[in-house]
């Protein structure tokens, strides 16, 4: 069973028809909100959704923005460890997965990449942390890890799925602009800080990521290649 329509849900419709799994995709897509009543959306919908399906098993997409500083102490995330405690009280068996930032074929504008390729082709200023890191993988790579990871014996686990290294902000922007071949407007500011996110319990799957797309610079030049390339 899937609950939610966005980039996630339309990712995982395969298990659509799937009595055993519950993949619970219907969270909050803007993680600059601080909108109450967004938050209490999802509560409810994962309680109805869990109390009208009793899948056996529970997948809750939480977020990696617990690991940013900068983040850390935002509604949003307080939020996603809220969730994570309700998972983990009413669910018996269930995996959180703890995404990092995702890039996909659907415009979801608050994403990183999205607002980076709007923003340079408009010629709107973007605000750079100059030491502020994000990790940013792909929504395909997130469906790899999380198919390994169910169909394994991972049971009542929180799961990252990130890439290994976490890049600065402003090398991602300066990919961007080559891939567009157009310089942004932007705005340095002397802030920011690392992101490091523990990524040991999908080193296998990496691996096999890595072997096809590359690693740090080149996996983002890669995906802004499949996803942003004019047709």
């Amino acid at each position: 069973m899937v609950v939610g329509n966005g980039l996630i849900g339309q990712t995982f419709s395969n298990y659509k028809d799937d009595t055993d799994v519950l993949i619970f995709a219907s969270g909050v897509s803007n993680s600059s909100t601080n909108e109450l009543q967004e938050f209490e959306r999802e509560k409810c919908l994962f309680l109805e959704s869990i109390n009208t399906h009793g899948c056996k098993k529970t997948i809750y997409f939480s977020t990696c923005s617990i690991y940013d500083d900068s983040t850390s102490s935002s509604a949003y995330v307080k939020h996603k460890l809220e969730m994570e405690t309700l998972v983990k009280k009413e669910c018996t068996d269930y995996i959180i997965f703890r995404v990092s930032n995702v890039v996909g074929n659907i415009g979801n504008p608050n994403t990183l990449i999205n607002y980076f390729v709007n923003a340079i082709a408009n010629s709107d200023s973007i605000k750079v942390w100059k030491h502020a890191q994000r990790n940013i993988i792909d929504i395909d790579d997130v469906k790899f890890i999380v198919d390994c990871k169910v169909k394994s014996d991972v049971k009542n686990r929180i799961v990252n799925v990130a890439v290994r290294k976490s890049e600065f902000v402003i090398d991602i922007l300066y990919q961007v602009e080559h891939f567009l071949d157009k310089t942004s407007v932007s705005e340095i500011t002397d802030k920011g800080s690392d992101l490091e996110i523990d990524t040991s319990d999908i080193h296998e799957e990496l691996s096999i990521i890595e072997s096809k797309k590359g690693e740090g610079l080149e996996y983002i030049y890669s995906l802004l290649n499949k996803y942003y390339s004019l047709s």
